[in-house]
């Protein structure tokens, strides 16, 4: 699937983050979505920056964010709105898969495959969770 253009405002924060940092952000991106595309109950969705991070945002969802700090210079983080149990669902199934923080956030080792199964189904979560 072709992506939208990516905006200047998500484009200027992205750039300021080390290569390989911008190279996952661009996959995670491409897995995020794809996931939208292949199911006919998600709204459309739309990229914006929430908190001056680059946040994915459907009406039928709630948010999913991504970052990387430089308190966490060797991950990418995935952020959600921690008044929902989403990391919960996800730590159920894929418990040694991501580094968790509490209940708004999990990390992804830079130097490591991105588990794509793994993203998949924490962006499906976000994007049907008013379902």
């Amino acid at each position: 699937m072709s992506l939208p253009a990516l905006s200047d405002p998500i484009q200027n924060v992205v750039e300021t983050w080390p290569e390989l940092a911008q190279t996952r952000f661009y996959t995670l991106r491409q897995i995020i979505h794809d996931t939208a595309a292949t199911n006919p109950d998600v709204a459309p969705l739309t990229e914006d920056l929430k908190w001056g991070e680059p946040s994915f945002l459907t009406k039928t969802g709630t948010t999913l964010r991504i970052d990387w700090k430089p308190k966490h210079a060797e991950e990418i983080g995935l952020f959600v709105i921690c008044r929902t149990d989403l990391l919960e669902q996800v730590r159920n199934l894929y418990p040694d898969t991501f580094r968790y923080e509490g209940t708004r956030a999990l990390y992804l080792p830079l130097g490591q495959p991105i588990p794509e199964e793994a993203i998949a189904y924490l962006s499906n979560r976000t994007q049907t969770y008013k379902l």
